[in-house]
């Protein structure tokens, strides 16, 4: 707009579709105030740092194609909200990130954010969160983004690596995945993927992979 200033109105449009703030039905007139224990504090992840500079916004491919998408800034003052103990706009909030071409799903993971972010507050961390949340809640809709995560997480658990093949088959299911036939046939020829998607070598310490599975995601998918 002049010399280092840049017109920011998108990003506060976007930035004010998550609710921004504390919602919680509290007594016009406490008699105390609502602790938050110093744990409870720790599950922000320090997202409570963000100074909204833009900085992870302007640097992100999706916003610069996808007008719609909330950006990782949003999704970092949803995520401080989220894990705040006193809100009371759970589901609320989440129903706004779930939403397909606006939502965290749209999120193509290319660490940008993480990046530039001069906070350290690494975006990309409370966009995951945001993920297991709406699963969690039991709200994840059936679409490509869903089923890959799910597919992704049953992969790795049975197998101990990525089936790439059966992944675009279970994500992608019918005529989505013969978009993918010709790079799917470059990974075989490089031997990157598997001919057969029904069978998939194991991994040597297999059960050692699936107890890390187990135990590092708690989600409900």
């Amino acid at each position: 707009m002049k010399d280092l200033i840049i017109d920011k109105d998108d990003f506060w449009v976007m930035h004010d579709k998550v609710k921004p703030f504390l919602i919680s039905d509290v007594e016009e007139h406490p008699e105390h105030e609502h602790i938050v224990t110093p744990s409870e504090a720790e599950e922000l992840l320090e997202a409570d740092y963000c100074i909204q500079c833009g900085a992870c916004h302007y640097s992100c491919p999706v916003t610069e194609i996808n007008e719609q998408f909330i950006g990782p800034a949003a999704f970092v003052k949803a995520y401080r909200f989220e894990a705040d103990v006193r809100d009371d706009a759970h589901i609320e909030r989440l129903d706004v990130v779930n939403e397909e071409i606006q939502g965290v799903w749209d999120c193509v993971k290319c660490m940008e954010c993480a990046e530039v972010c001069p906070k350290d507050i690494n975006p990309i961390e409370k966009i995951t969160k945001l993920h297991n949340m709406i699963f969690d809640e039991g709200i994840a809709k059936n679409n490509i983004a869903t089923r890959h995560a799910v597919y992704f997480k049953d992969s790795i658990a049975k197998h101990g690596q990525l089936n790439e093949a059966g992944l675009v088959i279970y994500s992608e299911k019918g005529y989505g995945m013969y978009k993918h036939l010709k790079v799917g046939m470059k990974m075989i020829a490089k031997g990157k993927a598997h001919i057969n998607p029904l069978i998939v070598p194991k991994s040597e310490k297999l059960d050692e992979i699936a107890k890390l599975v187990k135990i590092s995601s708690t989600s409900k998918f």
